[in-house]
């Protein structure tokens, strides 16, 4: 089977990274603030890294300022926090980028659960308390056969008619969370009204606490048209 990145143009929309802005409202959204040691949290398409790297300094400030030692934190680094990124080049520069900041801190060597992978075909045995991301918005128009029959064999909201791939990614976030965790998510706002989407919101619908919405807004410089977007969990 074909990488959904193969193909150039989706490639170039996979790769729509989340701006700074965004990725502090994301991680506040998700309360992912204080006492993180031992929390669990997943990236599942962490791109050029601008979330997880964000996630990693808040962990390490959030510790030292607890009182945990240096090879602590090393270790809660290596057990609390996961990525997946299918992209080989933008999964090494990440990893390169991570090992530069826990250096600053002084921090021994770290060894990353980070995975280059397609998350929608690894299956991790763990249960997170935050999953927060930018899943890869591709229409159903523009995935291939196999892309299209895989998504609608294993995921319940792709299962009939015109999906969009995010939603797997949405759905295999929801089945990751722990019975208290959050989801955060920076999607495209037309789940809401998609007639496809129904049962997306079906599955959404029992969890939803918060949704911002930012119509009017261009968040991705390379856009060909303005993005209509929400963040929820």
């Amino acid at each position: 089977m074909s990488s959904i990145i193969e193909i150039d143009k989706i490639k170039s929309k996979c790769q729509k990274f989340t701006p700074d802005t965004l990725v502090e409202t994301m991680l506040n959204l998700a309360e992912y603030t204080t006492g993180l040691m031992g929390k669990t949290i997943l990236e599942n398409s962490f791109g050029s890294g601008s979330i997880l790297k964000e996630i990693v300094v808040r962990y390490i400030r959030d510790a030292l300022k607890s009182g945990y030692d240096l090879q602590t934190i090393s270790q809660g680094l290596s057990h609390d926090i996961y990525g997946i990124e299918l992209d080989k080049e933008l999964y090494d520069k990440c990893l390169i980028e991570l090992d530069r900041i826990v250096n600053s801190f002084e921090i021994p060597v770290v060894k990353w659960n980070l995975f280059n992978e397609d998350a929608l075909g690894l299956n991790l045995d763990i249960q997170f308390d935050y999953i927060v991301g930018n899943p890869p918005f591709i229409s159903y128009n523009e995935m291939n056969d196999d892309s299209r029959k895989r998504l609608q064999e294993n995921y319940e909201t792709c299962s009939t008619g015109k999906f969009d791939y995010c939603y797997a990614f949405i759905e295999l976030g929801i089945n990751y969370l722990n019975s208290t965790g959050k989801l955060v998510q920076l999607i495209p706002n037309n789940i809401f009204k998609n007639v496809f989407a129904q049962k997306l919101r079906d599955k959404l619908k029992p969890h939803i606490s918060t949704i911002y919405d930012y119509p009017n807004q261009k968040f991705f410089d390379k856009s060909t048209k303005k993005e209509r977007t929400r963040a929820f969990f």
